[in-house]
């Protein structure tokens, strides 16, 4: 919903975007917690915020990562080519049983949007320009279901994916890279323009 606000120009040009996303630890999943299988949270969590980042502003340039321990919170800034930033939290040790938390605001040149959900209630937007604020309505879902539906109906009708593509996929898993490099370096880090195809 907030890709087509934006596509449509309610707020503009996106200039800065903030995303969290935070999640309970996965419970009999030792894989999980070896970063060398996983990715760590990263790649596992914060990849999904990325990708988002990365469809507003474009093609990433670096990133700097820091985090309180390896669950996090994991607060991450990336600058973007044509001079956007983003900044995202994620956070992997919410008490269990504690639903999905997420959060998308994006700041443009004519206006704010700002996205909350918890998973298994209804998500809330409000746009702010110009013209005043708006509340679209959000239906309650699941994005998982809806990410293998969608995965599901372009293997059955044997097409190729336009929503997430491999060149999107790739530059969502090179800033996930890049934030555990610059964790691991205290560092800012250069994204590797020769992994991110056009």
């Amino acid at each position: 919903r907030v890709l087509s606000e934006v596509a449509a120009g309610t707020i503009g040009t996106p200039l800065s975007g903030r995303c969290r996303r935070m999640v309970s630890k996965p419970a009999n999943a030792n894989w999980w917690f070896n970063v060398n299988e996983s990715g760590g949270v990263a790649v596992d969590v914060a990849i999904h915020d990325f990708d988002q980042m990365n469809q507003y502003f474009g093609i990433p340039l670096a990133v700097t990562s820091v985090s309180r321990d390896s669950l996090g919170p994991i607060e991450t800034t990336i600058e973007y080519r044509d001079g956007g930033l983003a900044q995202v939290l994620s956070f992997a040790d919410l008490p269990k049983g504690s639903p999905l938390i997420s959060s998308l605001e994006l700041v443009g040149d004519k206006g704010i949007i700002d996205y909350h959900c918890v998973s298994g209630t209804p998500g809330s937007i409000r746009s702010i320009n110009g013209s005043g604020i708006k509340f679209p309505f959000i239906e309650p879902d699941d994005p998982y279901v809806k990410q293998v539906e969608y995965f599901a109906s372009c293997v059955t009708e044997n097409r190729q994916p336009t929503t997430v593509t491999t060149t999107k996929s790739i530059h969502a898993l090179a800033v996930s890279l890049a934030a555990n490099e610059s964790l691991s370096t205290s560092s800012r880090v250069l994204v590797k323009s020769d992994a991110l195809p056009t």
